[in-house]
C-alpha cells in the first residue's frame, strides 16, 4: 500500500502492506517485519515524524513507534565486535503526570500505554556480559546527573507506605545486562526519581560493560508547550537543587541530634534536644501532647517538613520561581542556622 523512506538515512525504507509494517536496510534489496506489538491489520499509510514513525491503519486509526534513531544506525551496530551505544535522538522535557492522583481505569479496561516521557537510551549486547551494566547521565563538563546498574535495584515501595492500592505503585527498571537490543528511559529527573528535572541542555550518556566505557551527546530539549525559557528552567532547577541539598543538611543534623539524644544523657537535657530541637515528643510523653511538640517552628522536624512542601511548589510547573518561594528558602535556611547553633550550643 506505501513505502515511504527514512528523509534522514538513505536506503532505509519502510513499507505498509495488507498485514503490517516491514522494514528494508539495503533500498528494499531485503525485508523484515518491523511489527513489534501492532495487530496484523492494513496499513495505509506511513510518515516519518521527526524521529518517530507514524503508521495509519485501516478502521484502527494512529500507531506510533517512538524513537527509530537504532533503525538509522543499524549498520553501524552490526558492524561493531562488542556493545553498541546508539546515539539518543533529540528529547523534549515533558514534565510527566503525577502517577497516583486521579482514579485508575480498572484493570479489566482495554487500554494501551503512554509512551514514557525521557531521554531514550538504546544499546546492544551480543552476549550476556561478563560485568554489570552501568549507564550514566553526564553534564557537558563531566559532573554525573544520575547512574543506575543492573546490579543495583531500586528498593521497591512498601504496599502499607502508600494509600492506594499496591498495583498502582510506580516501577523503576534498571539497564539490563541480558543478550540483545535494550532501551532504557531517563526521565529527567537528577539523583533519584523525587530529584528535581534537569533543565534543557547538552548531556552525555555513558554506557560501561566488560570493561569498555561507551558515550554519545545527548539533548534534552524544553517542551515547545509551555511559555517558560530555558533560563526560567534553570533558574528552577538552581532553586530545587539548593533546596534538595539544605534539605539534606537538616536531615543530617537531625540524625545527629538522634545519636546525641540516645548517648546518656540527663532526662531533662535529653528531652529539651528532642522537643526543641529534633522536633519530636520524649518517649514517655503522653499521646495528648504531642501535637504540641510537633509545632516548634525552628526544629529539624519542621525544617524538614516545610522544605518538602516548598520543593514540590518549586516543581510543581515549569516555570521561573517566584519571589515567594526565594523568600521562604532564604527564611529556611536562615532557621535552619539558628537552629544549629541552638544545637552547637546545646550538645556542648
Amino acid at each position: 500500500n506505501v513505502v515511504r523512506e527514512d528523509p534522514r538515512q538513505r536506503g532505509l525504507l519502510y513499507a505498509g502492506t495488507e498485514r503490517g509494517v516491514y522494514v528494508s536496510f539495503d533500498d528494499g534489496a531485503h525485508w523484515q517485519p518491523l511489527q513489534l506489538n501492532l495487530p496484523v491489520t492494513s496499513i495505509r499509510d506511513i510518515a516519518v515524524r521527526h524521529d518517530d514513525l507514524v503508521v495509519a491503519t485501516h478502521g484502527r486509526a494512529f500507531w506510533v513507534l517512538d524513537d527509530v534513531a537504532p533503525l538509522r544506525q543499524m549498520a553501524d551496530a552490526l558492524g561493531a565486535r562488542g556493545p553498541y551505544l546508539f546515539s539518543p535522538a533529540i528529547a523534549y522535557r515533558v514534565r510527566p503526570g503525577a502517577f497516583n492522583e486521579g482514579t485508575p481505569l480498572p484493570l479489566d479496561e482495554p487500554q494501551a500505554e503512554n509512551a514514557p516521557s525521557g531521554l531514550y537510551i538504546d544499546y546492544y549486547l551480543p552476549d550476556v556480559p561478563r560485568t554489570p551494566v552501568t549507564v550514566e547521565i553526564l553534564t557537558s563538563d563531566g559532573r554525573i546527573v544520575r547512574r543506575w546498574s543492573s546490579n543495583e535495584p531500586l528498593k521497591s515501595a512498601n504496599p502499607k507506605s502508600v494509600d492506594f492500592t499496591a498495583y498502582w505503585i510506580r516501577r523503576y527498571p534498571v539497564p539490563s545486562a541480558t543478550a540483545g537490543a535494550h532501551r532504557f528511559i531517563w526521565d529527567f529527573h537528577e539523583d533519584s526519581p523525587e530529584g528535581p528535572l534537569v533543565p534543557p541542555g547538552s548531556y552525555v550518556v555513558r554506557l560501561s560493560v566488560n570493561g569498555s566505557v561507551l558515550t554519545r551527546n545527548a539533548t534534552v530539549r524544553r517542551d515547545p508547550r509551555v511559555p517558560a525559557t530555558d533560563a526560567d528552567l534553570r533558574a528552577q532547577y538552581d532553586l530545587a537543587s539548593q533546596i534538595v541539598a539544605l534539605r539534606a543538611q537538616v536531615s543530617i543534623s537531625r540524625s545527629h541530634a538522634e545519636q546525641l539524644v540516645n548517648k546518656r544523657l540527663s532526662p531533662d537535657r535529653a528531652s529539651e534536644l528532642r522537643t526543641q530541637i529534633i522536633g519530636e515528643p520524649p518517649p514517655s510523653s503522653p499521646d495528648d501532647s504531642i501535637g504540641a511538640y510537633s509545632h516548634d517552628f525552628t526544629s529539624f522536624l519542621y525544617l524538614d517538613g516545610a522544605l518538602e512542601y516548598l520543593l514540590s511548589a518549586v516543581e510543581s510547573a515549569d516555570s521561573a520561581p517566584t519571589p515567594d518561594m526565594r523568600d521562604a528558602y532564604a527564611k529556611l535556611s536562615a532557621i535552619y542556622r539558628q537552629t544549629l547553633e541552638r544545637f552547637d550550643a546545646m550538645a556542648h
